[in-house]
């Protein structure tokens, strides 16, 4: 079995990478792995912030000021473009951007574009002393992702511990929804009306009233498939273009983009759906959801985890009523 001093063995003669300027100091998650590992060596102490900093103000550089003084090396990981959850439109500035724009502050001494929904792997890989957040998340109440709880137990997990900033705070997303016209015309006039009347506090009223609340979701499972190509020219005959593949990239969507929706507002979400038995992609699913996602009851037409019931087709198809019995029990 491989140690974990193995894994992070660095490599002979490692040496830190040259920073000209702002872009060098932007880097993967592995290689900031490698670099925090060098400067513990070092007896250099790693402080560890994260977010989106989808519009940087005032209060992310208070923010980031502090938190540099609680250590030597500050990392900054940013969340990739793919896992902003912030409405349409967002994030505004694409996370290469956000990164560099970052990095060119004197006080951030690196930063890595995380590819999660959260920052539990990027702790894993960097192991800080210290892992800060603003003051906004300092109520366990308002953690109804539990996004900050799963944070705080992988750092302690390796020796570090959770901190909180105490500075002047301002929204990036609001900054946004007022000052910049990332909506629609009739949306801003909306909003705006919202604002005035007071619907605004109506609503997070509403939502506070449904923290706790444990949902079930019944739905159709959707993977969407993104395959990234190189256009090389047009056919000579055939008014197509011709391409070479690149890449390609799943998406959980369906009753799993719902599910996410949904957890962003309550305590717990579960959900009932069907998958392929040939290809379930269950792993895209898994790695998509948010922690707060606990229980994916999947129906599959063979290797079932529960019996299939004979559906009734027609006009929709139906459960018999032992089995819908069966299934909520499976998760309740």
């Amino acid at each position: 079995m491989t140690s974990e001093a193995e894994i992070h063995r660095l490599p002979r003669g490692f040496h830190l990478p040259t920073v000209e300027n702002a872009r060098d100091k932007v880097r993967t998650i592995e290689e900031l792995g490698v670099i925090a590992n060098h400067l513990r060596d070092t007896g250099r102490s790693v402080v560890q912030a994260h977010g989106t900093f989808d519009l940087l103000h005032l209060g992310h550089v208070r923010h980031l000021e502090a938190a540099r003084r609680l250590g030597d090396t500050l990392v900054v990981t940013i969340t990739a473009d793919r896992f902003v959850n912030k409405g349409p439109g967002r994030p505004v500035f694409t996370e290469v951007l956000r990164a560099e724009m970052l990095a060119a502050l004197e006080y951030v001494d690196w930063v890595a574009i995380n590819p999660a929904p959260d920052a539990v792997s990027a702790i894993d890989a960097i192991r800080p002393k210290v892992y800060v957040k603003g003051q906004d998340y300092q109520n366990p109440e308002g953690d109804v992702t539990g996004k900050i709880t799963a944070e705080r137990k992988a750092a302690e997990a390796h020796g570090g511990h959770l901190a909180f900033t105490d500075e002047v705070t301002f929204s990036s997303s609001e900054l946004i929804n007022r000052h910049l016209n990332v909506f629609e015309p009739h949306v801003r006039e909306h909003l705006s009306s919202l604002r005035n009347d007071g619907g605004l506090n109506e609503l997070l009223s509403l939502l506070d009233r449904i923290r706790d609340y444990r949902v079930v979701l019944v739905g159709d499972a959707i993977i969407d498939e993104y395959q990234y190509v190189l256009p090389m020219a047009k056919a000579p005959k055939e008014n197509i273009i011709a391409t070479r593949y690149q890449d390609r990239e799943l998406f959980a969507g369906g009753v799993f983009a719902a599910a996410n929706h949904v957890a962003s507002f309550c305590k717990q979400v579960d959900v009932i759906t069907s998958l392929g038995a040939q290809q379930s992609f269950e792993t895209v699913v898994r790695d998509a959801l948010l922690p707060n996602v606990r229980h994916v009851v999947s129906i599959k037409m063979s290797g079932l985890r529960i019996p299939w019931p004979q559906p009734v087709w027609g006009r929709c198809r139906k459960f018999r009523e032992s089995v819908v019995r069966e299934l909520f029990g499976t998760i309740w």
